[in-house]
């Protein structure tokens, strides 16, 4: 008799639910395996539940079947996944919404053995946080557009004024904290042009008080890149040379921004849903396939760690170009 757990049957009854939706004479099994990029047999190993398949399948699964997530498999009252959505606004204001971030972060840093995994096709959070300027910029442009906050709706960016902003203390405890926290971080072609554009765009709406601060923040990007270099030559992270860095390089058009934290002997998920919402699981079969996913694409993935000077260099330069561009 075969057993089928709480997890393969909550995966089970998400394709009733896509299959419902299917529209085309197609055969439904081939649709999947087409639009996930896998063989047959491993499209029907995920149609019975065998193989979990990751958050950013369940993206494209359910973009094209137009299944919302919200009321399909991430439910928040599904009892097989688990998931807590948290999103700062009136209610949760930024402020408790980056302590409560700063206070997780810390638990895993007492572990010595923990690691976090991340991939996207954004720079993840944290790196946001990398230098003060950098923060108070993040933590700026978060009140302007995110929380069309009263106060910021006139006013321009100065970095003097932004650096008092509440938040931008606890930003910088929390990059410090990732710092000391051993990572794998895959980097798809274009994670640092989503800062980049930003302040680029900001420039041409002039959202600058003035020139200065505009070519300041482009410094520090360069910085934080610079840095990133150094410690990947290594392979430890810069000031913390008990935390161990992997970095590695991936071509792809889009991919979840999504961190795993495995610490104190179990598994949590972050996904930036967006620039003001964070989804966090704990569910140890879900965790436990994101992370497989992960590992999976590492293979297909370029090493720039140690090794890989070169690749590295050419990636970093390809970067350098585009910020050079922007400072004239």
């Amino acid at each position: 008799m075969t057993t089928v757990s709480a997890s393969q049957l909550s995966q089970i009854n998400y394709f009733k639910e896509l299959k419902k939706a299917h529209k085309s004479k197609r055969n439904f099994a081939d649709l999947i395996g087409d639009l996930l990029g896998i063989k047959l047999s491993a499209a029907y190993a995920r149609i019975r539940g065998e193989q979990f398949i990751s958050y950013h399948d369940m993206e494209i699964l359910n973009a094209y079947f137009k299944v919302p997530i919200k009321d399909k498999y991430f439910s928040l009252k599904n009892p097989r996944v688990g998931f807590e959505v948290t999103a700062f606004g009136i209610k949760y204001p930024l402020y408790s919404w980056m302590s409560d971030l700063l206070k997780l972060f810390e638990t895993y840093s007492k572990d010595p053995d923990a690691h976090i995994y991340y991939m996207g096709s954004n720079l993840h959070l944290f790196y946001n946080f990398s230098t003060p300027n950098l923060a108070a910029f993040y933590i700026f442009w978060l009140h302007k557009f995110c929380l069309s906050s009263p106060t910021y709706k006139s006013q321009k960016f100065s970095i003097k004024n932004a650096l008092k902003q509440p938040e931008v203390p606890i930003a910088t405890k929390l990059w410090k904290k990732y710092q000391e926290i051993s990572s794998t971080e895959i980097w798809t072609r274009y994670i640092l042009i989503t800062t980049i554009d930003k302040i680029k765009e900001m420039r041409r709406d002039k959202f600058f008080e003035s020139e200065k601060d505009y070519q300041v923040l482009l410094q520090d990007i360069f910085k934080v890149m610079e840095d990133l270099d150094d410690q990947a030559e290594v392979g430890r992270k810069k000031d913390y040379p008990d935390a161990v860095y992997n970095l590695y390089s991936l071509e792809l058009k889009h991919e979840s921004n999504m961190a795993i934290v495995k610490a104190h002997g179990s598994l949590h998920l972050f996904n930036l849903l967006n620039n003001r919402t964070i989804l966090m699981s704990m569910d140890e079969d879900f965790c436990g396939a994101q992370l497989h996913d992960f590992t999976s694409k590492l293979k297909n993935s370029k090493p720039l760690s140690t090794g890989n000077r070169q690749e590295r260099h050419r990636i970093m330069n390809e970067y350098k170009e585009e910020m050079a561009k922007l400072s004239r």
